[in-house]
């Protein structure tokens, strides 16, 4: 028996109409709540590993089992890909996940281009747009650090969308950390099965002048029997678990990526 994951079910008709006041609230207060220790410890740690690294860095934020920061840094080659995720239990699943995409004679190569670890993206971002507006970032542990990388790119994948009316400052564009995430860089993809997240976290972008185009992923109209290849090819590359479920469940996926900035 085939399992179809449920649609998202909100009571939320269209963009909310409180974003704009929300998005331009966090964009004029800074966010106080203090940083936790294990989360700076984690970012302290990252820092010591990336200290003779001078290349490219892509963050891979809301990694889950960490499947696609793998696929990313395949993809990639050229990129060290950091993924970052707040369940120690997800996490400890990284390593089935991962094994797909390391062959025996790329193995340590490819395992050295990437990491996942576990930390609050709301102190993580933070940190993070901190540390490259610097040269060097003094930690407790390991001394003065030199930020030689630099942040190309973000992925957002399949977050929580926190669906009901209710919840929209729970969602990453309406919360306080936004501003530190654009901060961070902002050349991001989105990806969700929910059309109305992308949708608002493009308008809440554009509050910053940064402007996102918004896709459906990989449509297929064509008859039943070619719809369902197109689903079963969908599922075979996509990048996470989410994302694989959605696709077999036929599912619209939906991604806004940046296009350019103003």
């Amino acid at each position: 028996m085939s399992f179809a994951p449920k649609s998202v079910e909100t009571n939320q008709s269209g963009i909310h109409p409180d974003l704009l006041k929300l998005v331009e609230k966090h964009k004029q207060m800074k966010y106080q709540r203090p940083i936790a220790k294990h989360t700076k410890q984690t970012f302290d740690k990252l820092l010591f590993e990336l200290k003779d690294y001078s290349g490219e860095l892509i963050l891979d934020a809301c990694c889950g089992v960490g499947e696609s920061t793998a696929a990313l840094a395949k993809r990639y080659p050229e990129a060290v890909v950091i993924g970052v995720d707040k369940s120690a239990e997800r996490l400890a699943k990284h390593g089935h996940y991962a094994k797909g995409y390391l062959t025996s004679d790329a193995a340590d190569s490819v395992e050295r281009r990437f990491w996942v670890i576990q930390a609050d993206l709301n102190d993580f971002w933070r940190l993070l747009a901190d540390a490259l507006t610097q040269s060097f970032v003094d930690t407790l542990e390991y001394g003065r650090i030199p930020i030689q990388w630099r942040l190309v790119k973000q992925y957002i994948l399949y977050p929580n969308p926190y669906p009901k009316k209710a919840q929209l400052g729970k969602r990453w564009h309406a919360s306080p950390v936004f501003p530190y995430i654009l901060k961070c860089t902002k050349q991001i993809e989105v990806r969700s099965n929910w059309k109305l997240y992308v949708d608002e976290f493009a308008k809440a972008a554009n509050a910053y002048n940064v402007k996102m185009q918004v896709t459906e992923h990989n449509v297929d109209n064509q008859s039943s029997n070619a719809f369902a290849k197109a689903q079963a090819s969908r599922a075979n590359t996509a990048i996470s678990p989410f994302e694989r479920k959605y696709a077999l469940g036929g599912q619209a996926l939906w991604t806004a990526i940046t296009c350019c900035k103003g």
